[in-house]
């Protein structure tokens, strides 16, 4: 009987200990391992608000976009050098209250500004002297304007010549060599034309005194027809479309040389 119930408590024992949970080993005694949640996919309802005030503010934009262009208003503005759309009329204008003497060009442009200083320096007090024969003509033609300006002196009926072109495009005067390089011209062409022309004009001025001054005419004619006697810084464009240039007729009497407008044949 004794031997009946030790064995019954033996068999007790080993069940009770076999049904208790077994304890972690890693774990301390008393300690349970904290339970860990499922992570929470965000959701319309659950999304985070963007910060607001401050840390909004220093947050970067996600998508800034282009940068925004200057407005009209922000760029300064630029002057309007094209005049090509204004009739001859109201580009050269007179200077004085009598038409026809001094020429004016009636535009704001760097161009307009260097000639009319040039005409008032060189030619205003001439045109102010009732002794004196002031006049000028303005021609267009294309984009260029041109204009002679003429100064007849009481002594020995010397002539002065005044010469400008404006380039309408520009709205910048341009020199005897910028008006050639329009004109798709040489230099050394044009001053070949001269010298033919200014011969020619030479022959007709005193042609009837060739016997009189022998070698004394033979001389002054090399050195009107002389390739460095050409002067293609003064050329200009007639009211008739020619290219025209002041030239350099050495005489036989009175003055060294004379100054005369003269005709190249070239029509633009």
């Amino acid at each position: 009987m004794k031997r009946f119930l030790l064995f019954f408590l033996t068999v007790c024992f080993l069940l009770a200990a076999g049904c208790a949970p077994a304890q972690e080993a890693d774990s301390p005694a008393g300690e349970t391992e904290p339970t860990v949640e499922p992570a929470i996919e965000p959701t319309e309802e659950t999304a985070v608000e963007p910060a607001s005030g401050s840390d909004a503010d220093l947050a970067p934009a996600p998508d800034a976009g282009p940068a925004m262009e200057a407005s009209a208003s922000d760029i300064p503005d630029t002057p309007d050098t094209d005049f090509t759309a204004l009739a001859l009329e109201d580009i050269v204008t007179d200077a004085v209250e009598e038409p026809g003497v001094l020429p004016r060009i009636a535009l704001d442009c760097p161009g307009a500004q260097a000639i009319n200083g040039d005409v008032t320096a060189q030619f205003s007090q001439d045109a102010a002297d009732p002794e004196y024969t002031v006049y000028y003509e303005a021609s267009r033609t294309g984009d260029v304007v041109s204009i002679l300006l003429v100064d007849r002196t009481p002594m020995n009926d010397v002539i002065l010549y005044g010469v400008y072109n404006l380039d309408l495009t520009t709205g910048l005067a341009l020199t005897g060599e910028e008006l050639l390089d329009q004109l798709d011209l040489t230099e050394e062409y044009v001053a070949g034309l001269e010298c033919e022309k200014m011969g020619k004009l030479y022959t007709e001025l005193y042609f009837q005194l060739a016997g009189q001054m022998g070698d004394f005419y033979q001389q002054m004619y090399d050195q009107t027809v002389a390739p460095d006697n050409a002067d293609t810084g003064r050329v200009w464009i007639g009211p008739d479309g020619q290219l025209r240039s002041i030239g350099r007729i050495y005489a036989l009497a009175g003055a060294e040389y004379y100054e005369y407008p003269i005709s190249l044949g070239l029509y633009f």
